[in-house]
């Protein structure tokens, strides 16, 4: 938790101090961090009080959030390497919104992802769990 705390200011910093704000893909950068940061926070807070049912739900929220850039540079790299090259982007085309939009999805759409699972879990009987669980299948 201290090393993707420590991790997540040294990308706000170095955000702030000399990407400026420029592009979508900073922004991406940023609010990963922020959130990054939440999440660090909030394990320990839940550890400290004796609540470990939430306390894992928040580490498995700052487990995804932290891994979420692993998995986008992965995949980028992956079809980097796949494709000899950038994958159906002109260069002009890099310039536009569109290729920086799937920076979000990896660090919104496993999150959302686990919430949906956590519910069901808790909540749901079991054709709702045999829904969830085939939805991991596909």
């Amino acid at each position: 938790m201290v090393t993707a705390f420590t991790i997540s200011l040294a990308v706000l910093y170095d955000v702030g101090a000399w990407d400026r704000w420029r592009s979508f893909s900073t922004l991406g950068q940023s609010l990963n961090a922020v959130l990054i940061m939440f999440c660090a926070s909030m394990p320990l807070r839940y550890a400290l009080a004796r609540d470990f049912k939430t306390h894992r739900r928040w580490a498995l929220r700052l487990y995804l959030m932290v891994s979420a850039s692993l998995f986008l540079r992965a995949g980028l790299f992956l079809s980097l390497f796949l494709n000899h090259g950038p994958f159906g982007f002109k260069p002009v085309y890099i310039q536009r919104p569109f290729p920086h939009v799937p920076i979000f999805r990896p660090i919104l759409g496993a999150p959302c992802v686990l919430e949906i699972y956590l519910r069901t879990n808790d909540r749901g009987g079991t054709p709702a769990r045999f829904t969830m669980a085939a939805g991991f299948l596909y």
